[in-house]
């Protein structure tokens, strides 16, 4: 795959390009949508698609927006397999009068257009279509190559003669054939008689064989003229007399060679119109031609006249094996069903010749007639039908996908075609793949049943990877709940091979079942049955569970944050989705067009359409449907988009409906119910979230507008006291917070209210609770401070004086107060205390560390910590062995702790805390005594590096196994790593500690590096787990991990590794590394504020280039245009590392060598035209490139397209896009270079002479700042000797000589300059070009103004230029 596109991404981006059209060129829009078309035929159905649906939308622009639809649907309409993309796209739109309007003039073909939209319906369709097919329009030229003609002259008056016989034939009638003597002397007039003619009379013979008007009188009027003697008994015949006629043709033509005459059928004219036309037909040509009928004249290529044609077909498929048969076909099938025999009595069915060109002509227009000439193997002989399609080989075709749609449903249903699938499978697997797309539309048994099958036929795994990934995502999850697939692995290969993607895609997955916002059919199936249904919310839930402890790979942060949205929604709306289901009376829902109104005028309302938006709610959806809205606001929005309450709220004022308010509230209060009543709320966090939300969402509704919160639906005190006594305060207090901090804008429940105050006393009454969490009574200082009260100022109550609350598993206090894990703690310490640990490896966990673990089952904790107080006793033990080391992780292994599910990472996130935290405490503990000495002491790092050796040791016990498996559980333990940097690092009271982290790091690198004989895919999964970890903790994400990140990603068990593994596969990762950190410098290093921690940063970042300089020189100059984009212009030095790299078996030439000529082309791993495609400029740059007569339009608009927004100017400390001037330098080269190394002479080159006026251009139209760029962008190519420097050194001396403008030159002089005055490395190009400018008296150098002026400048140049000369060789 050349590249990988995504449809969601395709859609958005045309959606955007179309949005963002300013009414200004509406071809180059045009243009550029149709680059899409490059990349397949499935990103081309959803090009045009989305071109369909934001027309309809009707935009104020429609008029020019159907400019640019039309442009696109005539370039669709050009194409080969256009049929199949209109069809595809058509799906689940409603074509309209004013659709056919619109675009059916535009089409160059529009009868095809037109039969396409006649025969379109409204079904859903597939969306998975492989590569188109080659044209096969090449008939045409074989028949032309074999017409032995010389002139087109000479091929006009062929057809002519041809054309002329057989209207004179028709038009004299049946008396032509009357008798003998006239017909020879008629035919006569116009011999020779070719095969073509002769070809033209049969048609016309058997087109007119009966029922031919009377035209004896003309007949004989013409024999007349012609001094026939016509015989006198003749009676009017009633037909032809092919007899005669042939007879006839015989005499005259004895050489005819008849099967060529059956091959010239083609032509205009040529039609059977019934059975009794074709039963003539045949008898004719059985008559004429002994042989059997040549079936390549009409099976092996589509006809011109392709109506013609199919009229032959339709009635050559029903006729019985006597009057014709497809026996001969050169491709056909070997008997295969008993079953079907009948009904291939002709061997139509068998013959793959006559599918393939039937698939042809449905391509070219003609789908509805093959259709019909389908229908009778569809019903008589569907496997044989079937089977046949499998073999033809064409990449994309309509009638190939409706077929397999159809047939192999019934296949799938049919427990003795098992075996018959397998074969379908292994002939044609696209063809399957295109039949289980559709069969996703029948049901829940059927979905259940392919699972089933391709597991019994032990080709499950296989199917799962080469559907379409949204497939395999949904066929992986049923073969999970089956038992037949471990979807943990499965996902751990696909976020290996997809990253993002597979995100996205699960997303989609996730959100069709659960959400209903689209027609998928997965969701279809699972809602038919409440056992489905059941299974849905399993799938997903199970689904988002086995997907959260990859999210650490995620590179998109707002993927990451669209996928913790959506599995906090997920994980809980089953809880609202129960309760509906329980409700004696369904809501009403209004039908499915007003709902998709609906969602996307929610989807779309903002503060600045609000108004709009709630009139046009008010026009479509009516009072009877409010209840339904109310549901899908609270629960699909409100629930979940706290931030949009506010917005919401000025939604509803504007639809001024008193009766929809009164809905919202009543679902409020219902839905606030239903979760109140969750056991969930206790454990899961999420939904506590939710409730939390809607709490806030109540009082805003109610308090916040001075309405009544009806004690009878919700009373907050008696909920408080209730979960005091019940341990759920860690829920029901933030609600409550929620709930009332709307009091604070109520006139009438402001304190102190008689209502407020009593609440207030509560809450202070538990805040001077001792034991309390920590958390909780956060949420209550927040609150209070949140209404403006001072909480010393209220009086507690004594509510709860007298009250019992649990104490087994009660989140709500600390352990010194409640439950099992208070015994634990002390136990442990005590297990660590024991004679078996030395004084020097006393690991004694601190009682103080503040560890929480919400959502922890509650024997886990205990568990965990007297596993490991055990490790720690082998650890220390004098006699330590591998053996005891085996048997403890066996142990681990064998109670379920290793099994990479919640457990695992909770056991892990346990014990990473409690090291961590050992580490942090050893840390006070010294802080301590250093008061009163003056010693430097060291935390304790001991639990660290037995924590560490406690991983390896489990990795290494599956070293045995699978090492996917091996790979999958690093990953949970690095994830957990990860999360608990992060975590501390958003902790705003305490400072992150980044040495326990880095001590964690280093002894995984340097223990997972000592393995012996592990393979090099080996050590790529486990070097990419952790080069995701260093990525999600880069410095731009925790600016106070970046020294402790800089001397782990530089470290030699993990850069150096990474870079040495076969294929470069780990360069990208290195790649995205650096450009992070590079990135996070800019900012500093463009204000040049190096101070501190940053300049210690800088000086690291300096080092770890040096070290890619000798050690890997490649890899700098793959990603030299990656590197220097990142690095601001006044950082010489860095850049210059970057650009001085040349490959390690390269033999650098002395840079002063005369006439020095370079032909290697360099390796460049960036991606050099990404932005200039996302600003829109690579077109019209392509095009300006390609002229021979250049359009000097392009050129005057250029510098403007350059400049940053006011807005973007001032974060990126300059006026210009750097990156994209980089760009546009570094691509219009490419292309001159490819061009004057492709033509015979540089004159040739169109690029060439494009990129001179365009450099010449801008040197001449940039102010200072933007020249210095462009010449610092030239400069940037100025690298190790290859042709690439060899054309940019050319490009700046051009530049210099040519330009009648100082400044010009003195700004070459001063780029060059600044990059030879810093310490060395210096580049090979930047000395070789001055040694050039210098040395040769063409550039007049040592006679510029400004040379003389500061005669300095001339002896830097002088003395680089000498002590580089030579270095290098």
């Amino acid at each position: 795959m050349a590249m990988l596109m995504i449809p969601s991404k395709v859609s958005s981006h045309v959606r955007f390009l179309l949005m963002e059209f300013n009414d200004s060129d509406y071809h180059s829009l045009a243009q550029e949508i149709c680059e899409f078309f490059d990349y397949g035929v499935e990103t081309s159905i959803c090009v045009l698609k989305t071109c369909f649906t934001f027309w309809k939308e009707g935009h104020t622009n429609r008029l020019q927006i159907e400019n640019v639809v039309s442009l696109v649907l005539k370039r669709v309409l050009e194409m080969p397999y256009f049929a199949t993309l209109l069809s595809c796209a058509l799906q689940g739109f409603e074509v309209t009068p004013e659709f056919v309007t619109a675009f059916h003039s535009d089409a160059s073909t529009t009868d095809s257009f037109m039969q396409i939209l006649s025969c379109h319906q409204s079904s859903d369709k597939l969306q998975f279509v492989p590569n188109p097919f080659p044209s096969v329009g090449l008939h045409e030229a074989d028949v032309f190559r074999s017409m032995d003609l010389n002139s087109l002259d000479a091929i006009l008056t062929e057809t002519a003669k041809e054309t002329s016989v057989g209207d004179l034939i028709e038009e004299l009638g049946y008396g032509f054939t009357s008798d003998a003597s006239l017909c020879k002397e008629i035919l006569s007039l116009f011999l020779p008689l070719t095969e073509a003619a002769i070809s033209r009379i049969l048609v016309v013979v058997v087109r007119t064989y009966a029922g031919l008007k009377d035209n004896y009188d003309a007949f004989l009027t013409f024999s007349s003229s012609l001094g026939c003697c016509t015989p006198t008994e003749l009676h009017t015949p009633k037909s032809w007399n092919v007899d005669i006629l042939f007879e006839t043709i015989k005499q005259l033509a004895p050489g005819t060679i008849w099967p060529t005459v059956i091959e010239n059928l083609d032509h205009e004219g040529f039609d059977i119109p019934n059975m009794e036309a074709f039963l003539f037909f045949m008898m004719v040509v059985r008559n004429i031609c002994k042989d059997p009928f040549p079936l390549h004249a009409i099976c092996s290529f589509v006809w011109k006249n392709m109506e013609g044609q199919l009229s032959f077909l339709k009635h050559a498929v029903l006729a019985p094996p006597e009057i014709f048969t497809f026996v001969h076909s050169t491709r056909k099938l070997l008997p295969m069903d008993i079953d079907e025999q009948l009904a291939l009595s002709n061997h139509a069915w068998r013959s793959l010749d006559l599918l393939d060109v039937l698939c042809q002509l449905a391509e070219s227009g003609h789908a509805v007639s093959v259709r019909s000439l389908l229908q009778y193997p569809l019903v008589h002989c569907p496997r044989t039908l079937l089977l046949g399609m499998t073999h033809i080989e064409t990449a994309c075709n309509i009638i190939q996908r409706e077929v397999v749609s159809d047939l192999l449903p019934l296949m799938i249903k049919n427990t003795q075609d098992i075996g018959f699938v397998l074969n379908l499978w292994q002939l044609n697997r696209e063809f399957v793949i295109w039949g289980l797309l559709d069969a996703q539309n029948l049901g829940p048994d059927s979905m259940l049943r392919i699972i089933d099958i391709f597991h019994e036929l032990k080709i499950l795994s296989s199917v799962i990877n080469s559907v379409p990934l949204s497939l395999g995502i949904k066929l992986a999850i049923l073969a999970s709940q089956r038992g037949f697939l471990e979807i943990e692995s499965w996902l751990s290969k696909c976020i290996f091979l997809y990253k993002d993607v597979l995100f996205e895609e699960c997303l989609k997955v996730i959100k069709d079942i659960h959400f209903q916002k689209s027609k998928d059919i997965f969701s279809k199936q699972f809602r038919s049955t409440d056992l489905m249904s059941d299974l849905c919310l399993d799938a997903t839930s199970f689904l988002l569970n086995a997907l959260k402890p990859h999210t650490n790979v995620i590179t998109s942060r707002q993927l990451f944050e669209e996928l913790e949205k959506v599995h906090e929604a997920v994980l809980n709306i089953g809880t609202f989705v129960a309760a509906a289901e329980r409700k004696d009376n369904p809501i009403e829902a209004p039908p499915s067009e007003v709902q998709d109104k609906i969602y996307f005028i929610m989807n779309n309302v903002s503060a600045a359409n609000v108004e709009s938006k709630g009139k046009e709610f008010s026009e479509i959806l009516s009072i009877q449907y409010y209840p339904w809205f109310a549901q899908y606001m609270v629960i699909k929005r409100v629930s979940t988009e706290q931030q949009f309450h506010d917005l919401y709220l000025k939604f509803l004022d504007k639809v001024n409906s008193q009766q929809l308010y009164k809905e919202i509230v009543q679902a409020s209060y219902e839905n606030c119910k239903v979760l109140l009543g969750s056991a969930l709320i206790k454990s899961d966090s999420e939904e506590r979230s939710l409730l939390k939300n809607l709490g806030s969402w109540l009082g805003k509704v109610t308090i916040g507008r001075n309405r009544v919160l009806r004690a009878c639906e919700i009373d907050p005190k008696s909920l408080i006291i209730d979960a005091y006594e019940k341990g759920l305060l860690i829920a029901i207090l933030p609600f409550t917070a929620k709930v009332l901090e709307s009091c604070q804008s109520s006139i009438a429940y402001q304190p102190p209210n008689p209502w407020t105050m009593p609440i207030l006393g509560l809450l202070s009454e538990i805040y001077s609770m001792p034991n309390l969490k920590m958390n909780l009574k956060f949420e209550i200082e927040i609150f209070f401070k949140n209404i403006g009260v001072n909480i010393k100022s209220v009086k507690p109550t004594s509510l709860l004086k007298n009250r019992n609350r649990e104490i087994d598993g009660n989140p709500d206090f600390r352990n010194k107060d409640v439950g099992m894990a208070q015994g634990s703690r002390p136990q442990m310490i005590d297990e660590f205390k024991s004679e078996n640990i030395s004084p020097q490896n006393h690991v004694e966990l601190p009682t103080n560390a503040g560890i929480h673990y919400a959502g922890v089952h509650s024997k886990l904790l205990p568990q965990a910590t007297m596993l490991f107080s055990e490790w720690c006793q082998i650890c220390s033990h004098p006699g330590e062995n591998d053996a005891s080391r085996t048997r403890h992780v066996l142990h681990l292994y064998q109670s379920g702790l290793l099994k990479g599910d919640d457990k695992t990472e909770s056991f892990f996130r346990i014990l990473t805390e409690y090291s961590i935290a050992h580490c942090i405490s050893s840390r006070e503990t010294n802080s301590g005594a250093l008061q009163s000495t003056q010693e430097v002491l060291e935390p304790s790092f001991i639990a660290i590096d037995i924590y560490a050796k406690l991983v390896f040791s489990i990795l290494d016990y599956f070293r045995e196994q699978e090492f996917s498996c091996k790979s999958f559980l690093l990953s949970k333990i690095v994830t957990v790593i990860v999360r608990s940097i992060l975590k501390d690092a958003d902790d705003e009271k305490t400072p992150l500690y980044p040495r326990p982290y880095f001590r964690l790091f280093i002894n995984l690198l340097l223990d997972l590096s000592s393995w012996d004989h592990i393979t090099d895919s080996e050590n790529y999964q486990v070097l990419v787990v952790f080069a995701n970890a260093f990525h999600a903790l880069q410095p731009l994400k925790i600016p106070a991990f970046s020294l402790a990140w800089l001397e782990l990603v530089s470290h030699r068990s993990f850069m150096l590794k990474l870079l040495s593994l076969n294929g470069q596969k780990g360069w990208p990762y290195a790649q995205h590394l650096l450009v992070g950190l590079l990135q996070f410098l800019e900012p500093f290093l463009r204000s040049a504020e190096l101070s501190g921690p940053v300049y210690l940063l800088y000086k690291g970042t300096l080092e770890v280039l040096l070290m890619l300089l000798h050690e890997y020189p490649e890899f700098l100059c793959g990603y030299h245009f990656t590197f220097c984009n990142v690095i601001p212009p006044s950082c010489v030095q860095m850049r210059n590392i970057i650009l001085g790299a040349y490959p390690r078996n390269m033999r650098v030439p002395d840079p002063s060598t005369p006439n020095l000529m370079i032909v290697e082309a360099p390796c460049i791993l960036s991606e050099i035209d990404a932005l200039l495609k996302q600003k829109r400029m690579k077109s019209h740059l392509d095009e300006y490139l390609s002229m021979r007569q250049h359009d000097f339009s392009f050129l005057n608009g250029l510098k403007h397209n350059l400049l940053f927004r006011n807005s973007e100017a001032d974060s990126a400390g300059t006026r210009y896009n750097v990156p994209l001037v980089n760009a546009l330098v570094l691509y219009v080269g490419l292309q001159a270079i490819q061009q004057l190394q492709a033509d015979v002479s540089e004159s040739r080159s169109n690029a060439h002479t494009a990129a001179m006026q365009m450099f010449k251009a801008l040197s001449c139209e940039l102010d200072a700042e933007g020249l210095y760029l462009l010449l610092s962008a030239i400069a940037n190519q100025l690298g190790h000797p290859n042709r690439h420097t060899h054309y940019f050194s050319y490009i700046m001396l051009y530049l210099f000589f040519e330009s009648d403008q100082e400044i010009i030159k003195e700004q070459v002089t001063r780029v060059l300059l600044e990059r030879l005055t810093v310490k060395g490395p210096h580049p090979w190009g930047l000395v070789f070009t001055v040694t050039e400018l210098t040395k040769n008296p063409r550039y007049g150098f040592r006679e510029q103004g400004f040379i003389r002026c500061a005669p300095g400048i001339e002896e830097v140049f002088e003395s680089v230029a000498s002590s580089e000369a030579g270095v290098n060789t």
